[in-house]
Order: C-alpha cells, then sequence, then structure tokens
C-alpha cells in the first residue's frame, strides 16, 4: 500500500479524511444498531460480496468507470473527490434518461411545457443526486478499507504501468493450431479488479468471522 500522502511531520487533509471514516464508520454502527437493530460490520461483511461482485458486473460494462484510476486510490481525499464526482455523474445520467426528448419546429412544446419539463428534471435530478450520496455516505467506509487492502494489487500495476514498465502474466492461447501471447493485467480494467478483489476479500473475512463464532462458545 502506498501511503506516502500521510505526510510525516504535517497536519494533512488525507489523515482527517480518514479520520472522517473512521468516525463515520462509528456512526453508522451506532445508528443501525439504534434505528435497525443490526450491526453495520456484519451487515456490510454479509451482503459485501454480493454488492462488490455486482459492482464488478456494472463497472465492466459500463467501461468509463476503468477510466478513472482514483476510485481505487489509497489516498482518501482522492477517493472522496472521485467518488463523489461518480455520484453527480450517475444522478445527471439517470435524469437525462428519464427526461423527454425536444422537438424542433412545429412539434415543439410550449414555452410553459418546456419550463415545466425543465424544474420537474432539475427535481429528479436533485432526488437522485440525494439518493446516490446517501447510499454512498453508506457504502464509503467500508468501501474506502476494502480497497485499502484489496486494491494494492491494482494500485502496483498501474503505477508500474505509468514508470513504462510491464507488470503482467502472460497468458498463452491457441489459435487456428498456433500459439498467441496474450498480457493481462489489473490496470485494463482497475476499477473492475478492486471490485472483485474486494468481493473475495469480503468473502474470505466473513467466512473467517463465521468459523470463530462457531469455534467461541456461546
Amino acid at each position: 500500500m502506498n501511503l506516502a500522502f500521510y505526510r510525516k511531520g504535517k497536519l494533512h487533509y488525507s489523515i482527517l479524511y480518514l479520520l472522517a471514516f473512521i468516525g463515520l464508520g462509528l456512526l453508522w454502527q451506532y445508528v443501525f444498531r439504534i434505528a435497525f437493530h443490526q450491526n453495520y460490520v456484519r451487515l456490510c461483511l454479509a451482503f459485501g460480496p454480493s454488492v462488490l461482485i455486482f459492482n464488478a458486473l456494472i463497472t465492466a460494462i459500463w467501461s468509463d468507470f476503468n477510466d478513472d484510476t482514483d476510485l481505487v486510490s489509497a489516498n482518501p481525499t482522492v477517493f472522496v473527490g472521485a467518488w463523489l464526482f461518480v455520484g453527480a455523474t450517475i444522478s445527471i445520467a439517470f435524469a437525462n434518461a428519464a427526461r423527454r426528448p425536444y422537438f424542433l419546429g412545429e412539434d415543439a412544446p410550449a414555452k410553459w411545457d418546456q419550463v415545466r419539463e425543465n424544474i420537474s428534471h432539475i427535481i429528479v435530478f436533485y432526488i437522485l443526486l440525494v439518493l446516490v450520496y446517501v447510499w454512498l455516505l453508506c457504502a464509503m467506509p467500508f468501501l474506502y478499507f476494502v480497497f485499502l487492502l484489496s486494491a494494492s494489487p491494482v494500485r502496483m500495476a498501474l503505477a508500474v504501468k505509468g514508470a513504462g514498465l510491464t507488470y503482467h502474466p502472460e497468458l498463452v492461447l491457441k489459435e487456428n493450431g498456433t500459439e498467441k501471447e496474450r498480457h493481462a493485467s489489473f490496470s485494463e480494467k482497475p476499477v473492475t479488479s478492486a471490485f472483485a478483489l474486494g468481493s473475495l476479500m469480503t468473502l474470505a473475512i466473513s467466512l473467517i468471522a463465521r468459523m470463530i463464532s462457531l469455534l467461541l462458545p456461546s
């Protein structure tokens, strides 16, 4: 894990974000226990593997996610900014998808209809924005600490790729009876790889926690 951004001897914004993540996780632990009689950490471990692998499938299809490598950054300042931008982008995309297309010429709607359409579009956008940000606010502490560990190979591949070096296993495929080399790397789909690795890591932690709970006396 590259943690060089935590500058020694200086109070850095990253440290404040890290403390905010810890505090937010403790807050959700308290809120979930009081409001829903649930344990926030246990819920994350129980549903984390399926949610993370679902997100891996979404980011594999929606390839624009993999263009923003800040989404897997270990720097909490960069991580928060990147995911807040994603939340706004998703809200805009869904709000535009729900918007009726404009027509020109004789088929154009009346001005009042256009104003009403614009107002409803803005309302839908802000409703979606609030819902997405509430979801991110709940998931971000868990997601950051998962990515801090699971996305280490992804960040290493990105760093090596940025330095102009090669860091990938070689896969030998056979096409028409001839061997063909193909290179695979975490840097090709960094966000998808981080979600997939995070799903495996969360699943392993949940299984270990379940085994420990079974071994301990009740």
